[in-house]
């Protein structure tokens, strides 16, 4: 079994796992917990069906997006930004790439364009922990936009 197979096969185990103990403890809700494990198993049905095409593809996703946090790290924004556009391009699952494509976009100064790419990546993988932050970085993104507008609004009397 290939290992990003065997990854997602653990990855639907423990979630399930996760979710059944939360119904039994009474934390979540049957109906929501059965909302997660139909994703879960969604994602297990992409992972399970990709050809070896696919699979080369996200593996040249995953170089990309290397290459992509490589240049991040030298602040040179706008060729990660290609490089994350090129992984997503790839591979338009690929959560990170997205994730990093909004951190790119930002520090350019493409807000709106970030929040896009943000919540792109919570759609592609909403339980995933890319998913989860990239969620939380769209919510404070617009929670900071808002305080800005407060502020510029209360600076000119409105």
């Amino acid at each position: 079994m290939p290992r990003n197979v065997r990854a997602s096969v653990k990855t639907y185990a423990r979630n399930l796992r996760a979710h059944l103990g939360k119904v039994l403890r009474r934390e979540e809700a049957a109906s929501r917990a059965a909302g997660h494990i139909r994703k879960d198993t969604e994602k297990l049905q992409h992972a399970l069906s990709l050809d070896a095409g696919n699979a080369k593809s996200h593996r040249k996703a995953v170089r990309l997006v290397k290459a992509g946090r490589l240049a991040y790290n030298a602040k040179e924004y706008h060729e990660a930004e290609k490089q994350f556009r090129a992984a997503a391009g790839m591979d338009l699952a690929y959560a990170r790439a997205y994730m990093y494509l909004g951190h790119a976009l930002y520090q350019q100064g493409k807000s709106e364009h970030a929040q896009a790419a943000w919540q792109r990546a919570y759609s592609a993988e909403p339980t995933s922990a890319e998913g989860l932050k990239a969620l939380r970085l769209l919510k404070r993104s617009k929670r900071n936009e808002l305080d800005l507008a407060g502020f510029v609004n209360q600076r000119l009397g409105h």
